[in-house]
Order: C-alpha cells, then structure tokens, then sequence
C-alpha cells in the first residue's frame, strides 16, 4: 500500500501537507499518509490539514479538518490565469 499526500502547501512556518477526501464521515484511516509524512518531514512538517465532504470544520487528531465548501481557507486565493499580464514576446510589434 503507498503512502502519499494529495497537495503541500509551502508556508512561512513549514511544509503542510493536504488531503482531500469525498466521504461526508471522517474516518480514522484518513490520517494514515499524513501521519506518514509527518514523520517524514520531520521539523519541516506543520500540523496538516484534511478537506472532505462533510459540511463543517473543525479539529481532531492533531490536524485542521476543513469541509468543502471552505476550502477557500485553507489557502490565498489563486490568481485567475486569464487574468495575468500576456508575457512580452520579442518577436511581436505590441
């Protein structure tokens, strides 16, 4: 069986890792590959967090359980790629 984590978020603090889950229950097995990265990662691990299907958010086992309809606060907002400046190319008369 691997062990993996869906998404590590680069923080100021450290690493975190990031699993998304689509059950609506939490399971306990759920925090196995995070447990597993922890130990791994050692002091460049901060406390993870685990996004599922459930509709509220809350902690338990030593990590931030988020549902999904808040995801948005787990991280910054990603910028809109269509919203980027075009990048200059060399060749064009613009």
């Amino acid at each position: 069986m691997g062990h993996e984590v869906d998404v590590l978020i680069e923080r100021t603090q450290g690493l975190q890792a990031l699993e998304i889950k689509s059950g609506s229950t939490f399971a306990s097995d759920w925090t196995d590959s995070l447990k597993k990265w922890q130990k791994l990662a050692g002091d460049e691990s901060i406390k993870p967090s685990l996004v599922f299907g459930g509709a509220a958010s809350y902690e338990r086992q030593d990590l931030h359980l988020w549902g999904w309809q808040d995801i948005g606060e787990i991280a910054p907002v990603i910028p809109d790629p269509a919203q980027r400046h075009p990048r200059h190319d060399p060749g064009s008369m613009t």
